[in-house]
C-alpha cells in the first residue's frame, strides 16, 4: 500500500518533525508499506536562491528529510489539487492538515487524514489489527494506518 504525508505543517513542524506524523511513517515503513511526501510546492521554489529572495524562514523539503534520515521520494503539485498526484501514483491514503486537501481528495473516493497534531497513544486496530500510533483528527481518534476506530 502506498501511503503519502504532506510536508508543511503535517510532516515537518518548522525543522521540527511532527512527532505523530512520524510514529505513522515509522509504523508503515516497518510494516512494508511504499511511503512519499505529496506537497503543493513547486519545485522551482526549493532552490537557495529562492529561500533567501522571498522565503528565508521557509523548511526545504530536500534539506528536511535528510537532516531526519527519512528516504522517500517527493512530488511537487505545483499548488494544484493532491487527490490528482494520489490518483496518478497509486496513493491509498493521504495525511494532511489542510482541510480543503482532505475534502478534496473524499470528494473524488479516495482515503485522507485530516491531522490535527494530536497525540493520543497507541492501541490495536480493529481493522488492520495492528498497534499504530493513533491519530487525534477532526472528528476523532482513529488508526494512524487504515483510519478506523480502535479497540
Amino acid at each position: 500500500m502506498k501511503i503519502a504525508f504532506d510536508f508543511d505543517g503535517t510532516l515537518s513542524l518548522g525543522w521540527q518533525i511532527n512527532p505523530v506524523v512520524a510514529a505513522i511513517l515509522d509504523a508503515a515503513i516497518r510494516a512494508g508499506h511504499e511511503c512519499c511526501v505529496i506537497t503543493s510546492r513547486d519545485p522551482s521554489h526549493e532552490s537557495p536562491y529562492w529561500f533567501l529572495q522571498w522565503e528565508v524562514d521557509r523548511v526545504p523539503v530536500v534539506e528536511f528529510l535528510q537532516k531526519h534520515q527519512i528516504a522517500m521520494p517527493i512530488h511537487y503539485t505545483k499548488h494544484a489539487p493532491k487527490f490528482q498526484a494520489m490518483r496518478q501514483l497509486g496513493v491509498y491514503r493521504l495525511y494532511d492538515n489542510d482541510i480543503a486537501e482532505v475534502e478534496s481528495a473524499r470528494r473524488d473516493g479516495l482515503q485522507a487524514v485530516l491531522v490535527d497534531g494530536l497525540s493520543v497513544g497507541v492501541g490495536r486496530c480493529r481493522v488492520c489489527l495492528e498497534d499504530w500510533s493513533l491519530v487525534g483528527t477532526h472528528g476523532g481518534v482513529s488508526c494512524g494506518l487504515c483510519g478506523s476506530g480502535i479497540s
